[in-house]
């Protein structure tokens, strides 16, 4: 095998680590987005939650 040859598995074999890395980095950072998004989520569910029921009892105080 020539050097030429080795030097470009070599080259290739790094740039594949680097691609493997980044494509690593990035699942990571979309589960963080994703979880962070949840957690919005839910807390905005709670909000509305809590707006319509208190909603619904100053409605509830109005009629009786």
């Amino acid at each position: 095998m020539s050097v030429n040859k080795m030097s470009n598995g070599k080259w290739y074999c790094q740039h594949d680590d680097e691609r493997i890395f980044k494509a690593f980095k990035l699942c990571c950072q979309n589960q963080i987005y994703q979880h962070d998004s949840q957690q919005e989520g839910e807390y905005q569910a709670r909000r509305t939650l809590a707006e319509l029921l208190r909603i619904a009892g100053q409605r509830r105080t109005e009629v009786v």
